[in-house]
């Protein structure tokens, strides 16, 4: 596997000879030398003694389209027992044979997604803070970019697991509000994508 552990990469070496927009260059940047908050840190501590099995991590896939730093988003399975239908992030629980949190992250997305994890056009930028979710899994977010975004064209969903894979800008789901003045929904209200009641979710 390419990617095994956040200390073998460095953002400057491995990103020089792709060509990107320098908003996402400055987005990169920022994620690679992101400073936890003290009360971020105080999960990064617990994470060494958290149960394995109480771990999780979900991969944050990002690629340049357009000029515009875009995520990858897949619709859930709507046959699974927790959170069927719902937009989310590739990942999921760790499992005994992960080396760490990059590995599950990685191995959830060949499994969801069908991502090739020694692909050399795969580069860690850094493992975020995890939280925890209401399930008190202690989840770690992995940051991706993919320099190749036809790529990202090749996912093709897991059976049982993803119903649809696509992309969404960054930026929008950072900012939510963004969704109406980009005119790109996460999916058609009321369409068998779109689980939910409220305007925005």
């Amino acid at each position: 596997m390419l990617l095994q552990s956040s200390e073998n990469f460095a953002l400057p070496q491995t990103l020089l000879h792709v060509e990107m927009h320098d908003d996402t260059r400055t987005a990169l940047r920022r994620l690679y030398h992101y400073e936890p908050m003290p009360e971020e840190r105080t999960l990064i501590d617990l994470k060494s003694s958290y149960p394995k099995a109480k771990t999780a991590a979900v991969l944050l896939l990002l690629f340049e389209k357009q000029g515009v730093l875009r995520v990858v988003l897949t619709t859930r399975s709507k046959t699974l027992r927790t959170h069927p239908g719902q937009t989310a992030l590739p990942g999921g629980k760790s499992e005994p044979m992960d080396q760490d949190s990059v590995s599950t992250a990685l191995r959830e997305a060949y499994e969801e997604c069908g991502l090739d994890p020694s692909s050399s056009s795969l580069h860690l930028i850094s493992q975020l803070p995890p939280f925890l979710s209401q399930w008190k899994l202690l989840v770690t977010p992995v940051v991706v970019f993919i320099d190749n975004a036809a790529c990202v064209d090749d996912l093709k969903p897991g059976v049982g697991e993803v119903d649809r894979i696509f992309s969404h800008p960054l930026e929008a789901v950072l900012d939510p509000s963004l969704v109406l003045t980009l005119n790109e929904p996460l999916s058609e209200k009321g369409s068998e994508d779109w689980p939910y009641v409220e305007e925005l979710y």
